[in-house]
């Protein structure tokens, strides 16, 4: 029976969704990116505009201030109490100087940024905000204020200057760095006021902490550097400067790192990244897709010639084209038809689905839809039949029977399906005609086979079948018309006793015993050397085997080893031996997964009916179907504790997560993990942790 796959490809589908996927992509860059530059320009200048605001604000502050420090001339003119002119230190009074303190510390005091002033003369103070100096000893003014720079009052020149920075202290106070802004008060006398602007305060005015600490502000007068902050960028900064409208040419200037300006854009720029990784990823899977997709027949092509051998497994590199070109070229007739490659590919899959479904049946509706999809003109009516062949000529061999066999059963049926059994039999599914000649057809092609060639072959038929489910079952009927039509044997066959001892040992995995006992019972069939006895017994223990690995869902990768009519010795001493310790083997492993699985749901079946009242022992064993005894031996095994231990322990661990995480009362915690009396609670949680529940609460909360 020749079977017809439909083809059943993705290609289209695949690469429809890839381009999608590629043109969504490129589409939301092309949305997204412009908008991002337009927020990105208007959030750079609307951040640019800001600090040049506060720049110029800042320069306001500070000119006022000078302003006010060069108006205290005019104020101290105006003023009664000065009208007196002072031409030397002698006329100085403390109660003068105290008087014009007290005026020059309100003419300032609006203005935060200067933290200190003053009136020197002849390179002395007479006098700050807050002191007089007049002494005649000129040191006595350095124990309350000194300078890093000795002469700094001495480089007063002009009506009107500003120095450097330099380190000032003050008594009782530490020492701090500051620009000093003077002028002289009277032309025809050696004498300046100053004022002191701590950098701190006067950077303050320009920019705040967070901008100064990664960006460069620099104070100029003229082309003197007064003071700076940061270092200098090289690279990727916006500059900003401001200038005073005073007679001190004084002028800021401020570089902003754009990584600064762009701060507020970092979610922007990580959704720029991400927008063009996806451009990629789109890029490089429709490329992929479309190599995958083109390039699948070249794929095919090679596996074909791998398998087939006309193309070695070693030709790579340079040389690979021109081995695929050998290869196909070699390879003839045999490739040109890329669906005939397809259609082998599919015929060795049906027939995995027909020994799966012989052995294991259709259990489930995801095998009978696979069954289905494999076989979709599976007939209507069918029977199975087993055909065997044998030849007294040991120069044909079990192979040329069995492709000489397998040509007349196509030639006369034209929808067939045929599974080679093992080395003697093939199985075959017959469609069953309405006129009901395929079993005649068959028995006229047995006789002509046999007549026409040197090799006898004979058939044997299940009955009429209507659905595919009932394969396993014409299956069985097949094995058992063979097994009662073989003639009794001379030698004594295997004893129903001696199956039962087999087949109960490989079930509990015990493979020495089982080949033990196929060794006693075939010793008189090997010593005799009887073909009938060997292959009558053969039957029996291969029924047995199939069913065994029915019942247990052992995997059919073990194989149950063929009939050797010509070395019997070598099929019962060394194959089926081997084939029992492997069926042994996977039961034994197949009991340990069953016992932990059964050991982790007893114990997950306890967690989650801790608060059941009625939990016991007796519960727990009647839902896992075992009996009282044995679970109690389990949980000694798992974790070393009787049933009523582990679960008051269980309970009280679960109490004491409570107590800790909740502010449930002792009561409801108590009937939570399966107590009706809160005494016996009580009871319990004391003789598991040595204090009672409200103790551990205040303890631990």
């Amino acid at each position: 029976m020749k079977i017809n796959y439909p083809l059943r490809t993705r290609k289209s589908n695949l690469l429809q969704i890839v381009s999608s996927f590629f043109i969504f992509a490129i589409l939301s860059n092309i949305i997204y990116i412009p908008c991002y530059f337009y927020i990105r320009n208007i959030n750079q200048k609307n951040v640019i505009e800001h600090h040049q605001q506060q720049l110029e604000n800042g320069m306001q502050t500070l000119d006022a201030s000078m302003d006010a420090l060069f108006n205290l001339s005019n104020i101290i003119s105006n003023t009664m109490d000065y009208t007196t002119t002072y031409y030397s230190r002698s006329d100085f009074s403390d109660s003068n100087l105290n008087k014009l303190r007290k005026t020059v510390n309100t003419a300032l005091l609006p203005y935060d940024c200067i933290t200190e002033a003053g009136l020197t003369m002849d390179d002395t103070i007479l006098f700050t905000k807050k002191r007089i100096f007049y002494e005649l000893d000129i040191l006595s003014y350095r124990h309350y204020f000194s300078c890093d720079n000795e002469n700094y009052l001495t480089e007063f020149s002009g009506t009107a200057c500003t120095l450097p920075t330099a380190g000032f202290t003050l008594a009782g106070q530490s020492s701090y760095e500051a620009i000093t802004i003077g002028y002289r008060w009277r032309k025809d006398l050696n004498m300046y006021f100053f004022a002191h602007y701590p950098l701190d305060k006067l950077f303050s005015l320009f920019a705040a902490d967070e901008l100064l600490n990664c960006s460069y502000l620099a104070v100029y007068s003229g082309d003197m550097l007064l003071a700076e902050s940061g270092t200098l960028l090289t690279q990727d900064y916006v500059t900003l400067n401001v200038q005073n409208n005073l007679q001190l040419d004084v002028h800021v200037v401020l570089q902003i790192p754009n990584s600064y300006i762009e701060q507020d854009l970092a979610g922007m720029n990580h959704l720029v990244k991400v927008f063009i990784t996806i451009v990629l990823l789109a890029a490089l899977l429709w490329v992929l897709a479309f190599s995958f997709v083109w390039w699948q027949p070249f794929r095919h092509i090679s596996n074909a010639l791998y398998s087939t051998g006309h193309l070695k497994e070693d030709s790579s590199g340079k040389n690979f084209t021109d081995s695929l070109v050998r290869g196909i070229t070699d390879l003839g007739h045999q490739v040109t038809d890329y669906k005939q490659i397809l259609e082998n590919q599919r015929e060795l899959a049906r027939i995995h689905t027909f020994e799966k479904t012989l052995y294991r049946g259709l259990y489930s509706e995801e095998s009978i839809a696979d069954f289905h999809h494999t076989f979709p003109d599976f007939p209507a009516k069918w029977q199975l039949a087993m055909v065997q062949y044998a030849s007294d000529d040991n120069a044909t061999t079990a192979d040329m029977m069995q492709a000489l066999l397998t040509q007349y059963l196509q030639a006369q049926f034209s929808s067939l399906f045929i599974l080679p059994q093992n080395q003697d039999t093939l199985l075959i599914l017959l469609p069953v005609n309405q006129d009901g000649t395929s079993v005649k057809t068959l028995t006229d092609l047995c006789s002509q086979i046999t007549e026409q060639h040197n090799f006898f072959v004979s058939f044997t038929v299940s009955g009429i079948y209507e659905d595919a489910s009932y394969l396993p079952d014409a299956f069985q009927d097949l094995e058992y018309k063979e097994f009662s039509s073989l003639p009794q044997p001379k030698a004594a066959s295997i004893s129903m006793q001696q199956l039962q001892t087999i087949y109960y040992a490989l079930q509990c995995g015990d493979a020495k015993t089982a080949v033990s006992t196929l060794k006693n019972c075939t010793a008189k069939i090997l010593a005799e050397n009887d073909l009938f006895a060997a292959k009558h017994s053969y039957r029996i223990l291969g029924y047995v085997l199939v069913s065994l690995k029915l019942e247990t869902s052992c995997p059919t990768d073990i194989p149950i080893p063929p009939f050797r009519g010509d070395d019997i010795h070598m099929l019962y001493e060394k194959d089926l031996p081997q084939c029992f310790y492997s069926i042994a083997a996977q039961i034994r492993q197949q009991h340990t997964e069953q016992t932990e699985r059964l050991e982790q749901d007893i114990l997950e079946y306890i967690q989650i009916n801790l608060a059941n009242q009625q939990l016991s022992i007796a519960l727990v064993s009647d839902h896992f179907h075992i009996s009282a005894p044995t679970l109690q031996k389990r949980m000694n095994a798992i974790c070393g504790k009787t049933f009523s231990a582990y679960v008051e322990s269980s309970r009280m661990e679960k109490a004491r997560q409570l107590l800790r995480e909740t502010n449930d009362t002792v009561q409801d915690i108590a009937e939570s993990v399966g107590y009706i009396n809160s005494n016996s609670f009580f009871k319990a949680f004391k003789r598991n942790f040595g204090e009672t529940p409200l103790s551990y609460r205040n303890r631990n909360c």
